[in-house]
């Protein structure tokens, strides 16, 4: 096949190598900086990118920008700390010392895997990889790597156990965070290692739910390493803050203070820092933004930053995604409208449909019943997963105390729900522990 090459950094005399073999692959541009070989990339003018300049000047951003245009990306690296960076990021490698047959060999063979790679995430989690199989849409692909063969792409979804569930909800507080929260927690009761992500770029709230501080984001510090090649060991020992509810641990990466900071989560970041922590972990609960449409004045601009690319792209990639609606006269008309837009948008998306603060003063004497029916005439064609109750008590209490139900309010309603989500088990018995203090102090210390 023709493949049309661009070449960045010292590569004048690869130019010429690979140009006297009068092969396939033709240079057709000889890049000054990254950013140029993205344009070309976006302009359909180039097929594959060799880099042979510093590495200090390649970063992720612009590496998945290559990749996102179908770029086929080679680097001629001798390091191994930064062969390792780049392997991970999508990059083949290959010795500055290698013939250039053989580089031209290589990068045929990355431009022809170039498109399904562009359109790759993490990969899949085996269902037997620890939990019962569920019904799904469908497998979750798996990540081709330059360079991997298919054995080695087999032996990674074999690893990543951890299942990833997106907890997502339309615009107008259907308590999406409440129950990411608790089905966290719940999760890590029943001894599961279990990490939770506010990945909500528009207002992070995990943090106050537990009473933790947010003005460091543990979110753009996960992006961050992630994008260095950081192992998920490393991760979670920098990123993950370690909270203790009802005696057992959960990893928390809390979201952005201020929602100004949305660019500092990139898709491809975040969906490369899930993918090394679901090695370590068994569960990875997001809880992200409502809005999934793209802008339309930047979709010509493939690297101009989403602000709603995270939640469309984990609500796309997610084992399982908890869809959360409210129960009254506003709640169930925007979840029929949203849910109808995932479908219609995602209909690849494992989605699950649930109504929360279900009460009778607000929808009727019956509430399920009459919700149901609502849902059944107007709703798209997917059936109601469960129904949560009201119970503003409980939910209030654990929000005070900067905790979970599991301790704050065990006898609850709510709790015993939220446990239903998880499958069918007992629901762990703990001790109703009101930690009252650690909600205090975390105000008492912003206020100074």
């Amino acid at each position: 096949m023709r493949v049309s090459l661009a070449v960045w950094g010292d590569g004048d005399d690869w130019t010429q190598r690979i140009e006297q073999l009068h092969s396939d692959v033709t240079v057709v541009r000889q890049c000054v900086d990254l950013p140029e070989a993205v344009s070309l990339a976006d302009s359909g003018l180039i097929d594959a990118t060799l880099l042979t300049g510093s590495w200090e000047d390649v970063d992720a951003e612009l590496i998945d920008a290559l990749i996102a245009a179908g770029t086929a990306v080679i680097a001629l690296v001798a390091d191994a700390d930064v062969s390792a960076r780049l392997r991970s990021l999508g990059v083949a490698i290959e010795n500055p010392l290698a013939d250039p047959q053989s580089v031209a060999d290589l990068i045929e063979l990355q431009t022809m895997a170039a498109s399904p790679r562009a359109r790759s995430s993490f990969p899949s989690r085996p269902d037997n990889a620890g939990r019962s199989a569920r019904p799904s849409h469908r497998s979750m692909p798996s990540a081709e790597q330059p360079g991997e063969t298919e054995d080695s792409q087999y032996d990674d979804a074999a690893s990543a156990r951890a299942e990833v569930v997106v907890v997502w909800g339309p615009q107008g507080a259907p308590g999406k965070t409440t129950i990411a929260v608790n089905f966290a927690a719940e999760a890590a009761a029943q001894g599961r290692r279990v990490a939770l992500i506010d990945a909500d770029t528009y207002g992070a709230a995990v943090a106050s739910h537990l009473g933790l501080f947010d003005e460091a984001a543990g979110v753009g510090i996960l992006c961050r390493l992630a994008d260095e090649a950081t192992p998920a060991s490393r991760l979670m020992e920098r990123a993950l803050v370690r909270v203790s509810l009802a005696g057992v641990n959960l990893l928390v990466a809390t979201g952005l203070p201020r929602s100004s900071r949305w660019p500092e989560i990139r898709p491809q970041s975040l969906m490369r820092a899930i993918k090394e922590l679901r090695h370590e972990l068994d569960l990875i609960v997001v809880d992200v933004a409502s809005p999934l449409e793209m802008d339309e004045d930047l979709s010509f601009d493939t690297t101009a930053p989403q602000r709603n690319a995270v939640a469309a792209e984990l609500v796309k990639q997610a084992d399982r995604v908890i869809a959360v609606g409210r129960s009254d006269a506003v709640g169930i008309p925007r979840m029929v409208k949203a849910v109808d837009e995932i479908l219609t948008r995602t209909p690849e998306a494992n989605l699950e449909v649930y109504f929360n603060k279900v009460r009778a003063a607000a929808v009727g004497p019956t509430p399920e019943t009459q919700i149901a029916e609502s849902w059944e005439r107007f709703g798209p064609k997917i059936s109601i997963s469960g129904f949560l109750p009201f119970d503003g008590h409980a939910a209030d209490t654990a929000l005070l105390s900067g905790t979970a139900l599991i301790e704050s309010a065990p006898k609850s309603s709510l709790r015993k729900a939220i446990v239903k989500l998880l499958g069918d088990r007992d629901l762990p018995q703990r001790p109703k522990i009101v930690r009252q203090s650690r909600r205090l102090a975390t105000f008492g210390r912003r206020k100074g």
